[in-house]
């Protein structure tokens, strides 16, 4: 964000706001007014909206439009030039930045923050104000993520990372440890198994039965469009308040061959089959059910349609990968020393990230790095496990998995599976010698049976048998002597499985 020379005590106009945006560099189409003398938003609206692809603007200039209830779905960063004394304003203000549809989160957190600048010299007071504000609404968990930074200094500390080694004792076996992935060959050598190239590619979808499609039960439901609007409460101890404003003439949906299809490649990779699918699909609910019938479930045929075509593309894929691991065409190996999952020698952490501790407060001794964050943790086994972990001592070493960046196994589905924990146990008479690495995945009980944890227990019986299949040297020089073993874990057994991996065998 330019920086904007204001001045306290005078009152700026909003040309002249813009004007010294423009002199600090910003192109004048990326500047809009919005107020009630003058509003250039319309035209935006007009073109699409700010949520249009083609919108240009960036930087918007309003006096009380943020309070009034005007909706700026991309309101991420807010400058007051006003010296606001008024903790409900602000608290208003600052619950407009906190609302990021459609955002994700990047792992970068100056992008996964929401920012206002504000002239105020008390700003640690109105800051603990805000923070109140939330938490008597139930919303604490925020109040935790604003802080009050005075100038830049804070966020360079913030923001600044640490590094950590693997801890000394632990260097060694670390390095020796190589986990397998699921190879195929191609054109004379071995490479990771990519589920678009060597699976979703030759799925025959003229195989795809749609006849459970065209036999939905569709029904002649009441359907109703209400429009609501949800706006920041006068009242701080609501924050937001949310109420219908209209509901729309009731009927159901234009019935579009198009918006289906463009619905149906989330789960069909080809648009020119999707659409041959939504016409046939289209074309034979209509006749048996007549357009009013259809347009009144058209939303409820669309996600029928991905459901079914989803199962059965699944099915084709795990059946066709299973065929290929027989033929020894796909294999679950180490090809080399360097390709293969080998374990980070070092990590980055924020320097503002929080450590993990023992419940008792010491911290942990047998993890990987002497630094643990707290923050890659969610709630539910994986703390708990940590600490048993942490107190086993015939563990070696224990290690969190980190989605999306560490170990993660290609199956038969598009998402990799990123276990949550990777530890060693040492032999029973040797305790310097590691011989079996652990690979485990925790799940809740609430999570039994579904069809996520389903697949996971399934990918992890084959790499269980195939990794006992395989030759030694397949997994690696370093690791013929060890065993992998891969373990689904719920919470009704996890402490007791735990025990018996770590039991000494009599």
């Amino acid at each position: 964000m330019k920086q904007v020379n204001y001045v306290p005590g005078v009152i700026f106009h909003s040309n002249d706001v813009r004007d010294e945006l423009i002199r600090g560099g910003i192109p004048a189409e990326y500047v809009a007014i919005k107020t009630s003398e003058e509003d250039e938003l319309k035209e935006i609206d007009d073109i699409g909206g700010l949520m249009s692809r083609d919108c240009p603007v960036r930087y918007i200039i309003t006096k009380q439009a943020l309070q009034e209830g005007w909706d700026c779905a991309f309101a991420y960063v807010l400058a007051v030039l006003d010296k606001t004394h008024s903790k409900t304003a602000l608290t208003q203000l600052v619950g407009r930045i906190l609302r990021q549809p459609y955002a994700k989160k990047t792992g970068v957190k100056l992008l996964d923050e929401s920012y206002v600048f504000a002239y105020r010299q008390e700003t640690s007071e109105l800051f603990e104000g805000i923070k109140k504000a939330f938490e008597g609404e139930g919303l604490g968990d925020l109040r935790t993520h604003i802080s009050a930074d005075e100038g830049l200094e804070g966020y360079k500390k913030d923001f600044e990372a640490k590094e950590y080694k693997v801890r000394k004792r632990f260097e060694k076996v670390a390095e020796q440890i190589i986990l397998p992935f699921f190879t195929i060959k191609d054109r004379g050598k071995w490479r990771k198994v990519s589920y678009e190239m060597d699976i979703l590619s030759r799925i025959d979808w003229d195989a795809i039965n749609l006849e459970k499609i065209f036999s939905l039960s569709l029904t002649d439901r009441v359907v109703s469009d209400d429009e609501y609007v949800a706006q920041l409460s006068d009242d701080v101890r609501k924050v937001i308040e949310e109420k219908r404003v209209a509901q729309k003439e009731i009927g159901g949906v234009v019935v579009d061959g198009i918006f289906m299809a463009q619905q149906l490649c989330d789960v069909i990779p080809n648009p020119w089959v999707a659409y041959r699918f939504a016409e046939t699909i289209l074309a034979k609910n209509l006749a048996l059910h007549g357009e009013a019938r259809v347009s009144t479930n058209f939303s409820f045929i669309i996600e029928e349609a991905k459901r079914v075509i989803a199962e059965q593309r699944d099915t084709m894929a795990e059946n066709f990968f299973n065929e290929l691991l027989e033929k020894g065409a796909i294999r679950f190996m180490v090809v080399s020393k360097d390709f293969g999952f080998k374990l980070p020698q070092k990590i980055r952490v924020p320097a503002n990230s929080e450590y993990l501790r023992r419940p008792d407060g010491s911290p942990m001794q047998l993890s990987l790095f002497e630094f643990v964050a707290k923050d890659s943790f969610t709630e539910g086994l994986e703390k708990p496990v940590a600490y048993f972990l942490d107190d086993q001592s015939r563990l070696f070493f224990w290690y969190r998995n980190e989605v999306k960046h560490d170990y993660g196994i290609q199956a038969w589905k598009k998402g990799k599976i990123y276990p949550d924990f990777i530890f060693t146990v040492t032999d029973e008479k040797q305790k310097d010698k590691v011989n079996k690495v652990y690979i485990v995945e925790t799940k809740g009980d609430q999570l039994i049976g579904n069809l996520d944890t389903k697949y996971k227990e399934s990918v992890f019986d084959l790499c269980n048998r195939y990794a006992k299949k395989l030759p030694a040297d397949t997994l690696g020089f370093v690791m013929k002597d060890r065993e992998i073993e891969y373990e689904v874990i719920y919470g009704f057994e996890w402490q007791r499985k735990l025990s018996a991996l770590f039991s000494v065998k009599k």
